[in-house]
């Protein structure tokens, strides 16, 4: 007596196939879920089926025919035309720049000669420092014109010294009286005072040489300090003059190529602003899980069965064995 067999296990191989195309499946409807045309003021964006992609499962050998789009961006009527003149404009402008960037060749070729162009540049080192005057005639003023003077005042002193000598004799008055060292006394006081009024007029002398002397010395480095600032004034001048011939060299050195960057730079057409459409994501399918879960249903039904089947085939046996023991 035979009861149902227990059910057949799935076979991988036809369930990974079966997963694998319900999982390429999933992934074409999501891809073309997501595939939103756009209409902008700028432009359009198109999403069309252009050809197909084959692919091979490994484990199975089925082949699959993925879709692929090839997506297209179209500027409006205006949009369009302006990029159009643009275009037009970027084409004269390359060549206009393709002509002149020839003439650069021979233009950098040259080498920049500062020498030959600009005037050396001042050095510092040819400022001599101005030496001031810091120290007067001091005293020799005051000798100078005080030995001048006395020079000439002791001649007359000597001759009233004879005239003296002679009136005094002529008078009979001896040397070492009282009447001639009172003579003498009133004639060493006038040559005193004469010797005062000598010193007074060399020191009116000093001072006003000093005075001559102090400005003197101040126009004189005053002098100094005028030539000294032109001095720097001209290093300034020199160095300005140096700087200024070469940026004028620069700049006529750079303009060529200053050109040739503008016409090679061009304005820029807008381009279609396109929204992010909501991405579409649809689950994908756990087909090896449900004919796992459908098996081991079946399984467990198959199971339950037997053990049904297997109780009441023991109770029919006790009741024969009983039956049989009666009748011996």
């Amino acid at each position: 007596m035979g009861g149902p067999k227990a059910p057949t296990p799935p076979d991988p191989q036809v369930t990974a196939a079966a997963q694998t195309a319900t999982n390429i499946g999933t992934a074409v409807a999501n891809q073309a879920g997501n595939l939103v045309n756009q209409n902008t003021p700028q432009g359009s964006l198109s999403f069309e089926q252009t050809d197909t992609y084959r692919y091979t499962d490994p484990n199975s050998g089925d082949v699959h025919e993925i879709p692929r789009y090839t997506a297209t961006q179209s500027l409006s009527p205006q949009q369009q035309a302006i990029f159009d003149q643009t275009q037009a404009a970027e084409q004269n402008l390359a060549r206009l720049a393709n002509d002149q960037s020839s003439q650069l060749y021979d233009h950098l070729g040259q080498p920049f000669d500062a020498a030959s162009i600009a005037p050396p540049r001042a050095d510092p080192r040819d400022i001599a420092t101005p030496e001031l005057q810091t120290q007067l005639a001091g005293n020799s003023a005051r000798d100078r014109v005080e030995g001048a003077l006395m020079g000439r005042l002791q001649p007359y002193i000597d001759r009233d010294r004879d005239r003296l000598d002679q009136r005094l004799a002529n008078q009979g008055i001896k040397l070492g009286s009282g009447a001639h060292s009172e003579a003498y006394r009133d004639f060493d006081r006038n040559v005193a005072d004469q010797r005062l009024a000598v010193i007074g007029a060399a020191g009116d002398e000093q001072q006003r040489q000093l005075q001559t002397d102090l400005a003197n010395a101040e126009f004189g480095n005053a002098s100094r300090q005028q030539g000294f600032g032109n001095a720097l004034q001209m290093f300034g001048l020199q160095n300005q003059t140096r700087d200024a011939a070469l940026n004028e060299a620069f700049a006529a050195r750079n303009q060529p190529i200053n050109e040739v960057s503008a016409l090679l730079s061009s304005s820029q057409v807008d381009a279609p602003n396109f929204v992010s459409p909501p991405a579409f994501s649809a689950p994908t399918t756990d087909y090896a899980g449900i004919v796992s879960d459908n098996y081991n249903q079946r399984l467990n039904a198959w199971q339950a069965r037997q053990a049904s089947g297997g109780g009441f085939l023991g109770g029919l046996f006790s009741l024969g064995g009983r039956a049989l023991g009666g009748l011996f």
